[in-house]
Formats: C-alpha cells, sequence, structure tokens
C-alpha cells in the first residue's frame, strides 16, 4: 500500500532550501512574534493541507490535490537550480524563454496554493454568499437585510476550505491566465550585495500595486503599476513588473540588476512581512524589519485579518 504524505508543503523545499543553514532556517512567527529555527522539513507544511477524499475518489489517485503539485516542481527545480548555480556562479546571462515558462506556470499555483490564498479564496466566496443572500433577502425583508448585514455571518468547515482551494488550483484556465500575464511582463533579477538578507515566507511570490486609482483597486497581477516580488535566495530577488508602468525595465528585461543601497533590500522584505499568512524565513535570525512593522502595524499579525471588501456584489480584488 502506498504510504500517504502527512506533512504536505505549501511552499517547496526544493525553493526554501536557498534561505537554511545545514538544512535548518530561522523562522519568525508573526501571530507570536516569536523566532525559532526548524528543520526545513517541518516549516511552511501543514498535516493533510491538500487532502479530499472526493477528489482522490474522482481522480482514482489518493492525495490527488497533493500530487498535481509534482511536474510543475520538478520543472521549477532545475530551473531554480540552474539559475542559482548561475548567479552565484557569476556566469548568469538572462533568464531563457523556456525558464521563463516553466516558472510562470510554477509562480502561477504557487501564488494560488498557500494558506494566504486559501484564505483570500474563502473570505471571497463568502463575502460574495452573504451579500448574494442579502440581495435576495432586500427584495423581501427589507428592514430585516438593513440589520442582517452587521448579525449574518457564513463560516466554513475545513472540508470545504480545502475545496474551495482545490477548484481554483485545478481550474487550468485561471491557472494558464495568470502564467501568461505573469509571462508577458518584464522580468528583472536583483542582486543585493548588502549585509542584510533577502528575506520569504509562506506566501513568497507576492503581488502589490504600486499605483493608485479613486475607484479600482489596482492590485490586480495585470493592473497598471503590478510588482510580483519572488526571492530566489537570500542575494537574489526576481522581480517581475507590468510593462506600462515600467517602461525603463524593457532594457534589462530577464537580466541581472544590482540594488544601488539598503533601503532597497527593506522595501523588497516589507512586502514579504505584509503578505503572509503567518510565517518569514530567512537564514539570519534578524526579524527586526517585523518586529517594527508588527508594532506599527498589528493587524498584520492576524492571519484571519480581512483581505476582501464587498459593495454591491462586486469584490475589490
Amino acid at each position: 500500500m502506498e504510504s500517504r504524505a502527512k506533512k504536505q508543503h505549501y511552499v517547496p523545499r526544493l525553493y526554501l532550501e536557498s534561505f537554511a543553514r545545514g538544512g535548518r532556517v530561522c523562522v519568525f512567527d508573526k501571530t507570536s512574534g516569536k523566532m525559532f529555527w526548524s528543520s526545513l522539513r517541518d516549516v511552511a507544511s501543514q498535516r493533510f493541507f491538500y487532502d479530499l477524499p472526493e477528489l482522490d475518489r474522482a481522480a482514482g489517485v489518493a492525495q490527488a490535490l497533493e500530487k498535481f503539485f509534482h511536474p510543475f516542481e520538478q520543472a521549477a527545480a532545475a530551473v531554480l537550480k540552474s539559475l542559482r548555480a548561475s548567479l552565484h556562479g557569476g556566469d548568469f546571462v538572462a533568464i531563457t524563454r523556456d525558464q521563463r515558462i516553466d516558472l510562470s506556470l510554477f509562480l502561477a499555483l504557487q501564488m494560488l496554493r498557500t494558506p494566504e490564498s486559501r484564505e483570500h479564496s474563502v473570505q471571497l466566496s463568502l463575502a460574495l454568499h452573504k451579500e448574494a443572500f442579502l440581495a435576495w433577502l432586500q427584495d423581501r425583508e427589507p428592514e430585516l437585510a438593513a440589520t442582517a448585514r452587521e448579525t449574518f455571518g457564513l463560516e466554513m468547515t475545513e472540508d470545504e476550505q480545502i475545496r474551495t482551494q482545490a477548484r481554483t488550483l485545478l481550474d487550468h484556465e485561471q491557472r494558464d491566465r495568470i502564467a501568461e500575464i505573469l509571462y508577458q511582463h518584464y522580468w528583472v533579477v536583483l542582486e543585493n550585495p548588502f549585509s542584510s538578507p533577502f528575506v520569504t515566507s509562506d506566501h513568497p511570490a507576492c503581488n502589490h500595486g504600486t499605483l493608485s486609482h479613486p475607484v479600482r483597486s489596482m492590485q490586480g497581477l495585470a493592473s497598471t503599476g503590478a510588482e510580483i516580488l519572488f526571492p530566489l535566495s537570500p542575494r537574489y530577488l526576481l522581480l517581475i513588473v507590468e510593462r506600462r508602468a515600467f517602461p525603463h525595465a524593457a532594457r534589462i528585461d530577464g537580466r541581472l540588476t544590482t540594488l544601488g543601497s539598503p533601503e532597497n533590500v527593506v522595501y523588497y522584505n516589507h512586502w514579504q512581512v505584509r503578505h503572509p499568512y503567518r510565517f518569514l524565513y530567512s537564514m539570519d535570525s534578524d526579524f527586526s524589519l517585523a518586529q517594527s512593522m508588527l508594532e506599527e502595524t498589528p493587524e498584520l499579525a492576524d492571519p484571519r485579518n480581512a483581505r476582501i471588501g464587498v459593495r454591491a456584489l462586486g469584490a475589490e480584488l
């Protein structure tokens, strides 16, 4: 009988190994403020995180969702190994087309498979179901609907949460659409020559908008001004930027550039602190940036902090 994987990683060890020393990585828990060292086997994982029996029965494969990631991880492992070797060996030239394709698919899934993305999907689904119910109630009992908005709530069981995330992960059209958006952006490898390393997290491929708009959120992957950050190692980070807002990146698309200031490292690490669900990972035990950010913005420590705003059945993504 085939053994079942109990600890299922939502960030692959093949990626985290570059942030480890002797197979151990320094971990910062945003919820408690505690720091500790742990083996790679025990981080960025959760017991049976992807187990969904009905999917296994339909696919005829045990732990089908966990195994779904394997070919994408294997392709990415070869790319990451090659990139890291050439970068640290000093003979890196540029990211190739094939490497960009494999990494685009890997990053698309990586952005969708974490606890952070599960929380986002669950909050979105619950918010939209609540709005649909309130709209239905408004037609029938307007006075009750006014008070129900504040008092009516929905919850999901753990199985329902896994199911919600699985629908997103197995939607190949959405995955390919995200991968295509990433592929079409400019890609730049940033070198960190300073003593403070890049850190990573339990949601390492994070995106944010650099521009504001009076109505639109501007936080989408294809939004003008989008930045996607993916640390490759403590010394190198892959920056993926939307073309319209960053035309100057065209001349270094796929290539390496060196950061000019330690404040640049702080800027990129700042987003790793803001976006993860709970944990930061580093080869260094200095998490002073995370500690100061949590003091200023305590809600960053709450894994269940609201991520979705819904207005008139329109989700602000």
